[in-house]
């Protein structure tokens, strides 16, 4: 990574990712959830 980008696009580039983070980690909580729900119920 170039330091020529201004600080607008990196604190943009920055909130992204953080949502992009948020998002996989929710994401990834409900898929966990889902697998121990279905073990749970012996369909696995």
């Amino acid at each position: 990574m170039t330091a020529t980008t201004s600080e607008r696009d990196d604190s943009l580039t920055d909130s992204r990712f953080a949502q992009f983070l948020r998002l996989l980690k929710l994401v990834l909580t409900v898929l966990t959830l889902a697998v121990s729900l279905w073990k749970a119920t012996g369909l696995a």
